[in-house]
């Protein structure tokens, strides 16, 4: 990953509100499950499914803005589902 990439990553998460990083984090740095993310956060599952629904539409979004069609037709180097 680029300098660039990073620093756009980076601003990317910055721009979640908080329970949007904590629930990014948890679930794609630590690995815990929507059970455990929910017990966590005290949240409800559902708005934690929700949450994570919402943060893959919002890359998917992003992504297709920054490297166009073409790029996203081999994007298995980055998982954007479970």
């Amino acid at each position: 990953m680029s300098d660039t990439d990073v620093a756009t990553l980076r601003n990317a998460v910055q721009q979640l509100n908080l329970t949007q990083r904590r629930v990014l984090v948890l679930h794609y740095a630590e690995e815990l499950s929507v059970d455990e993310i929910a017990l966590v956060l005290d949240m409800s599952e559902a708005l934690v499914e929700s949450t994570l629904s919402e943060l893959r539409n919002m890359a998917r979004r992003e992504l297709g803005e920054a490297v166009g069609p073409e790029a996203r037709e081999g994007q298995s180097a980055l998982a954007l589902s479970d």
